[in-house]
């Protein structure tokens, strides 16, 4: 017997069980992935904080900045390891001393994201530090090599925290 003897002698019910399963296991897919995709964030992301600094994920983020009217995030890619060493460092030797006006978020990428895309932010050799009004990107300042994180860290995010 060969192959096609072999598909026309499967049943009608057959074929609508195949279907169904295959249908079943496309609808199923997106949701293990999204699932799976988190936990491996979770397992691989490495944020400093303290108590004005705080780690936000891509799952709460935009519903924090649709309830809050003023939030600042730092946006911080891995692949800027030197810059996040600085930066992260800095963060856990201020033991929340670090004079800010407000509490502020760090939002690391893992993966790259709708969300992040949207902001045209340019990660290069930077970190940017975002004012979000609502969910609007108001202003953007960037951190960089240049940046003396103990003298102008707190400077930096209060102006931005500030809308100036």
């Amino acid at each position: 017997m060969d192959f096609v003897e072999k598909i026309k002698g499967i049943s009608r019910e057959t074929w609508i069980a195949l279907v169904a399963l295959v249908i079943i296991f496309a609808s199923i897919a997106p949701i293990i992935h999204k699932s799976v995709r988190a936990e491996q964030t979770d397992l691989v992301k490495y944020v400093a904080t303290n108590d004005k600094i705080k780690d936000i994920s891509d799952k709460d983020v935009g519903k924090y900045l649709s309830e809050n009217l003023a939030t600042t995030i730092i946006f911080v890619d891995p692949r800027n390891s030197d810059l996040n060493k600085d930066l992260f460092k800095y963060i856990l030797e201020s033991n929340g001393n670090t004079k800010l006006n407000r509490e502020i978020f760090i939002y690391e990428e893992i993966y790259p994201t709708t969300f992040l895309n949207n902001l045209k932010l340019d990660m290069n050799d930077k970190i940017p530090v975002v004012f979000f009004e609502g969910n609007k990107k108001t202003k953007v300042v960037n951190l960089d090599k240049k940046t003396n994180l103990k003298k102008d860290f707190a400077n930096i995010i209060n102006k931005i925290s500030m809308g100036e």
